[in-house]
């Protein structure tokens, strides 16, 4: 039986996916996993016993120690067997912390023990500093299904985004995961700075970015689970002709691409407010409360649109963008990465704005 495995990047219409394709489509047995807060929302009332498991599970995969996790094995075999899988339907799993260096974080720990329902305080207490690269995540994904039943095929996909608007977008979503990494709050711009290769010496921004190396990551996956079983899949491509994106991605999860279409059809990304330049901004939790007021929707209503963007950047708790400059240090960061990446999958990501 083949298990399909979405393992990320978030801020890669992940969420979009989750709510109007994986939950909806008749085909496919959503088993989640999702926190507790959006169960109703991603129509999986019906399959909460597998969510449930799926949490409790992740959460060992990603907030324990080796040693603990291979301690656990036996106790989450006996979990895997109660989720419901249907051998008439895909299967799938979606889990895009796997491809999100914030999860390793100690909001992020406290969180998932909350919504995994963990209750070992000794556990959670002597992994606070705890954070896993991919290649031990990738690792234990792995071994776990592997021991478990060998008739269980992982098939693994995930999409990948141009690192210049990625990161912009990572950061306005998961700011508060990575000053938790850094135990200090920290502006996206002085994250940038330390991308030169020639000042970068600080072990988180290292440990942070190596999360987006998409080569390295895709060599990772090819290696435990084998070429036949990766699936990369490319944003853009879906911003840019999201019906061959439905298509190709339908018959890659073997469901009606009809289906498909019909449920995807005038979907879009979450909307953000932008500036002209592209940038994003980031709210303190006050301004998130004053914009719902009525105050603040009557002067969107009175004012033209760039009097509106005005009261946004004015508002705004940090500007989230870059100078030419500062996108051609993160081109250049990422240069080798995406070349290689590209050739090996023989996708043109030059003409994304990869490199």
């Amino acid at each position: 039986m083949d298990l399909y495995i979405h393992i990320g990047y978030p801020n890669t219409a992940s969420t979009l996916f989750e709510r109007e394709f994986y939950s909806k489509h008749s085909e496919i047995n959503y088993l989640g996993a999702v926190s507790q807060k959006y169960q109703k929302e991603l129509n999986l009332v019906q399959n909460n016993k597998n969510n449930d498991i799926l949490l409790y599970i992740l959460y060992y995969i990603f907030h324990t120690s080796r040693d603990q996790f291979n301690k656990s094995l036996t106790n989450l075999h006996s979990k895997i067997s109660g989720i419901q899988f249907d051998q008439n339907k895909t299967n799938l799993i979606s889990y895009t912390g796997f491809l999100n260096p914030g999860r390793q974080s100690y909001e992020y720990l406290l969180r998932d023990a909350m919504n995994a329902k963990i209750t070992d305080n000794e556990i959670i207490h002597r992994n606070k500093n705890l954070f896993n690269d991919t290649a031990e995540l990738f690792y234990r994904l792995k071994k776990l299904f592997n021991t478990f039943d060998e008739k269980i095929n992982l098939k693994i996909f995930y999409t990948i985004r141009n690192q210049c608007e990625f990161l912009k977008s990572y950061y306005t979503h998961f700011d508060t995961a990575i000053h938790y990494l850094y135990k200090k709050n920290i502006k996206f711009k002085d994250i940038i700075k330390r991308l030169n290769k020639n000042v970068i010496n600080d072990d988180i921004t290292s440990k942070i970015m190596t999360y987006f190396y998409y080569n390295k990551i895709n060599n990772e996956l090819l290696s435990l689970f084998g070429e036949k079983n990766i699936n990369v899949l490319v944003y853009e491509e879906f911003v840019e002709n999201s019906k061959l994106f439905i298509k190709n991605f339908s018959n890659y999860l073997m469901i009606h691409e009809n289906e498909s279409f019909n449920l995807m059809k005038e979907k879009t990304t979450n909307k953000v407010w932008r500036y002209n330049d592209g940038s994003f901004h980031k709210d303190t939790k006050f301004i998130l409360l004053f914009k719902k007021s009525i105050i603040f929707k009557i002067l969107r209503k009175l004012f033209h649109k760039n009097t509106k963007l005005l009261i946004h950047k004015f508002l705004a708790k940090e500007i989230i963008g870059y100078n030419d400059k500062e996108k051609k240090i993160i081109k250049k960061y990422f240069f080798e990465e995406n070349t290689k990446l590209s050739k090996k999958l023989n996708i043109d990501l030059k003409m994304f704005g990869y490199f």
